[in-house]
């Protein structure tokens, strides 16, 4: 899921600060979730930032080229072969 915008952002901690309205009507105004506003309000306080945290990827997670394990490996090919024990006893 892709992070809200920091127009949205701007938006609801704007209308927080007003303090007119409850967390809840803030939420069902703007379809985010009550929770969601809580960890953007404690963001703000701790970090004293509204900006979305880095995305976590998996970059550089899997390697780019086999190796020589995955080259050999014998597929489904092979367990489509193999004979199947009984369950018979």
């Amino acid at each position: 899921m892709a992070a809200y915008s920091m127009d949205l952002r701007e938006r609801v901690v704007a209308a927080c600060d007003e303090g007119t309205d409850t967390r809840g009507e803030i939420a069902e105004r703007f379809s985010v979730s009550e929770s969601w506003i809580r960890r953007l309000r404690q963001r703000r306080r701790e970090a004293g930032s509204i900006a979305p945290k880095p995305r976590r990827g998996c970059a550089g997670r899997w390697p780019t080229t086999p190796t020589p394990r995955w080259r050999n490996w014998p597929g489904p090919a092979a367990w489509r072969a193999a004979p199947r024990r009984s369950t018979a006893r």
